[in-house]
């Protein structure tokens, strides 16, 4: 349609990327990214640039734009959305900067809360904590106890919340 491939329906589109070998959906995925991404960022269609990053294996960008929009889903509500983006952006995280991964970590696990999932919020808060415990970051560890001692309480494990509270006050 116009010089340009057009899909009718979804599943057609899906049946055709289906049917490509993952060596060349990665191809196909980097080419339309590398044409596109100026007009995505312009345009703000972040989803799109998500979506082809993931497709091309392009993990930086994935995680760039995982956190942004995480961000953006969180502030319109969105906290089940969002925590899946805040998942995306840790499995794809593949850099050094490891204050980056336990912000990250500390993120989802609010989002995972805030989604009544909270095994998952206690899980990557202690991940978070133990990083900030490691670098010495006393404010940061201190939220991570208090939150810690929040999800406890709402698990209705009082005596483990009591002991991150008194952990908190004791750092």
């Amino acid at each position: 349609q116009n010089g340009k491939v057009v899909f009718k329906h979804e599943l057609y589109r899906r049946i055709i990327e289906e049917s490509l070998t993952p060596l060349k959906r990665i191809e196909l995925n980097k080419k339309m990214l590398n044409l596109f991404l100026d007009s995505f960022i312009e345009k703000g269609e972040i989803e799109r640039i998500l979506h082809y990053a993931k497709n091309a294996n392009e993990r930086e960008l994935v995680v760039k734009y995982a956190q942004l929009s995480a961000i953006k889903a969180s502030a319109m509500g969105a906290h089940k959305e969002s925590s899946k983006l805040w998942a995306t952006a840790i499995d794809y995280f593949d850099g050094n900067d490891l204050s980056q991964l336990a912000g990250f970590y500390y993120a989802y696990a609010q989002e995972c809360y805030l989604c009544n999932e909270v095994k998952n919020a206690i899980i990557y808060t202690e991940k978070a904590l133990t990083y900030w415990k490691e670098k010495a970051d006393l404010i940061k560890a201190v939220q991570c106890l208090c939150f810690l001692s929040h999800l406890y309480w709402f698990e209705g494990k009082g005596e483990i919340a009591e002991n991150y509270a008194m952990q908190a006050v004791d750092m």
